[in-house]
């Protein structure tokens, strides 16, 4: 039955999925990043196969940044790196 409003009453409220959530704020990020708390840059650990794997899905691609909790710049530079170290033949195309 709708309401007023055009609201299903029984319909349960809308969850985005996870791929879809924003990732952390600005704050929590610069906390959780290793690589910025370390002074790394992610491009220059292109043949560090075990960081990089840390940051891959068992089925090879990379994680969110829901999941790594990484700044965006960071995020952006690893998936870089992920996608360099794919086609360099450090790491494995398909899975992991």
């Amino acid at each position: 039955m709708l309401k007023k409003d055009g609201r299903d009453s029984k319909r349960p409220p809308y969850i985005p999925p996870l791929s879809k959530l924003p990732g952390p704020n600005a704050r929590d990020s610069r906390r959780h990043d290793i690589f910025l708390q370390l002074g790394l840059d992610p491009l220059r650990e292109i043949n560090n196969d075990q960081l990089l794997r840390g940051y891959l899905t068992r089925m090879g691609k990379m994680q969110t940044r829901v999941t790594t909790k990484l700044t965006q710049r960071s995020q952006r530079k690893l998936g870089q790196t992920i996608r360099r170290a794919k086609k360099m033949g450090i790491l494995p195309i398909w899975s992991n």
